[in-house]
């Protein structure tokens, strides 16, 4: 059997993802049904005055963002389950999907926000420095220790919410179990890392060029500003479907570590849930 690689967890969570593409779309849309009527009822408000536009969509997206990273985790309890049912052989419904999300959504929420309070710590110990300093070569040295830090970490807990989601070791169990299990494979976990959110980077930069060309220049109020609610539903949309697959990595990728590890079958791994 082939060990862990980027390249088998990125092609069989493919498989697996578009396999159930119908189900898991449907997931994704019933998780994020909050979002997307709050969307339709910003963008409905859209009045005749650019600058009350303006300031509505930035409001939106501010809050929009906490919200996306909320409701990532009750789809990612989700799709775990769908995962690990697919690659056990068995076909998870979208009511037992959605069962398992609701059962185990507060551990993956306090994981969470455990998760983003290092992140938050971090940057201030790291970036504010880095604010108050007038070097430019200092400030970038700080940036990118700052990224390596982040990506280091997230490889440590690659696999902390399917960990959470099958074996239930409680909260900082969780934690301890995902730096278990990615041990001795942290720098391929890095790379999924790197992978995921560099594309997901790329294709957002690539929708602003596109859709707001001219931010932050004078045109922008007269020739971008229409465009302003197209790029918002744009970068959510992006950012509801890369949650999607990196929730079915992240599974995956469980899935091969225990099995190297452990020696624990994708059957085994299903029959948690039965």
């Amino acid at each position: 059997m082939e060990a862990m690689s980027v390249g088998n967890v990125l092609g069989t969570g493919f498989r697996v993802f578009f396999k159930n593409l119908p189900a898991f779309l449907l997931m994704t849309v019933l998780v994020y049904a909050p979002l997307i009527a709050w969307a339709a009822i910003t963008l409905g408000q859209s009045g005749d005055d650019p600058l009350e536009t303006l300031e509505r969509m930035q409001s939106f997206n501010t809050w929009g963002v906490v919200l996306l990273g909320v409701l990532e985790m009750p789809l990612a309890a989700m799709l775990t389950y769908g995962v690990v049912a697919e690659l056990g052989g068995q076909h998870a419904s979208v009511g037992d999907c959605i069962a398992t999300g609701v059962k185990r959504f507060v551990p993956a929420l306090l994981i969470m926000l455990l998760i983003g309070l290092v992140v938050v710590a971090t940057m201030i110990a790291m970036l504010a420095p880095a604010g108050a300093s007038n070097s430019p070569a200092f400030v970038w040295i700080m940036i990118i220790g700052w990224i390596v830090l982040l990506v280091t970490l997230y490889a440590r807990w690659f696999v902390i919410i399917p960990a959470s989601v099958i074996e239930r070791p409680g909260i900082f169990g969780a934690f301890d179990r995902s730096g278990t299990l990615t041990a001795a494979r942290r720098l391929r976990c890095a790379a999924l890392v790197v992978l995921m959110w560099g594309v997901h980077f790329a294709v957002y930069i690539g929708s602003f060029a596109i859709l707001l060309p001219h931010f932050g220049d004078g045109d922008f109020a007269t020739e971008s500003l229409d465009r302003l609610p197209i790029f918002v539903i744009v970068q959510f949309a992006l950012w509801i479907v890369f949650a999607a697959l990196r929730a079915v990595f992240g599974a995956t990728a469980y899935f091969y570590l225990r099995r190297d590890k452990e020696g624990t079958s994708a059957e085994e791994l299903a029959s948690v849930f039965s």
